[in-house]
């Protein structure tokens, strides 16, 4: 069985991912998983599966133990505690052998987003890339500059990032995410692929705890996340077929979807952002490489035919300073060069003429 797996942005819920995931690897084996996912927390898991170094990931979940909030946002700011921690996740040796995507989001000087595809030999880029994408607002102190970019949490825009997943050749996507709201969205529901969505957090009455970094919650998690990850692959080795696994995955998530609606949980409102922001998950170059992000494309060069003077060159347009400066203390001056920038048409650079024909 070919699975792709996401794991949605969590904070200290990611102890449940990486419980999980242990006992996923252990029943179903890691060769089975073929491309993965993330946004945030979820990232920073999914790389300890991508670099087959899991081993680390489990020693960074056990050696976490902040006894409050305050004590996490100090040790962030003024201790460097994720640096720290990146340099036991990263080390320049690893190599990437299933394929991953990164929730990317830059605010300044533009909002933009991408998926971002991690492969192959362990690059500085990639830590650089992670540290902005794990940059919870107003928590980890000054937002990551990436790429000349402003980068925060990737879950802004996309905290389940399942749709990349679709673009790969697999039977099963398995999403684990923390939202009982949660639904996909219409292209993934029309998608071909098989996909398994399961809120961790309620579903298995397992504790909602965003901000609890202390080892005894985390520990707590990480168990729970451990059971049901064994349960969850002994059913699905009973699937033999991709009718059975269909139907199987259907009946877990019916099962599953009543005892949702009795919760809320805080994950509902990274949720709400998604909803707001879904144009710029849908955008055509929304997948992408670590050397393509924000790559600039270059401004075509577009050549016209004046009918007035019978002659070929690339059309201007012709702004009038004059009227601009005669009128700025009406405030035409400035609607004049909106229409300028906007609307105004290129003419001909020798007639002044409009009527061009574009080759």
């Amino acid at each position: 069985m070919k699975i792709g797996l996401c794991l949605s942005g969590a904070l200290s819920k990611g102890a449940y991912q990486a419980g999980f995931m242990e006992a996923f690897m252990e029943k179903m084996g890691r060769e089975s998983i073929t491309c993965l996912s993330g946004a945030s927390m979820g990232a920073c898991n999914a790389y300890g599966i991508a670099a087959n170094q899991f081993n680390r990931v489990k020693s960074i979940w056990h050696a976490f133990d902040y006894p409050n909030l305050f004590s996490i946002w100090k040790g962030i700011v003024f201790k460097n505690h994720i640096d720290k921690t990146f340099n036991k996740l990263f080390d320049d040796n690893d190599q990437i052998d299933i394929p991953m995507y990164v929730s990317s989001v830059s605010t300044f000087p533009k909002l933009d987003f991408h998926y971002v595809k991690i492969e192959g030999p362990f690059k500085q880029e990639i830590r650089q890339l992670m540290k902005g994408a794990v940059g919870f607002p107003f928590l980890t102190g000054p937002q990551t500059i990436y790429k000349k970019r402003l980068h925060t949490d990737g879950g802004i825009i996309d905290n389940i990032p399942v749709y990349p997943l679709t673009t790969h050749d697999v039977d099963l996507i398995i999403v684990l995410h923390f939202d009982p709201k949660f639904t996909l969205e219409k292209r993934l529901q029309l998608s071909d692929k098989t996909i398994l969505e399961i809120d961790l957090s309620v579903c298995n009455a397992y504790m909602k705890k965003s901000f609890d970094f202390r080892q005894q919650t985390l520990s707590k998690m990480y168990d729970s996340g451990y059971d049901y990850g064994l349960q969850l692959s002994d059913i699905l080795l009973n699937c033999t077929t991709q009718e059975s696994l269909r139907k199987t995955v259907n009946q877990i998530m019916t099962a599953e979807q009543a005892e949702r609606s009795k919760y809320k949980a805080l994950d509902t409102i990274p949720s709400k952002f998604n909803r707001l922001l879904t144009k710029y998950r849908h955008k055509s170059s929304v997948i992408t490489t670590l050397e393509d992000q924000y790559k600039e494309n270059p401004k075509p060069v577009y050549q016209g035919y004046c009918h007035e003077c019978d002659k070929k060159m690339t059309p201007k347009k012709h702004f009038r300073w004059i009227f601009f400066f005669s009128t700025w203390w009406f405030g035409l001056g400035i609607l004049y060069a909106i229409y300028f920038w906007l609307f105004q048409k290129p003419g001909c650079p020798y007639c002044k003429k409009k009527h061009f024909d574009y080759i």
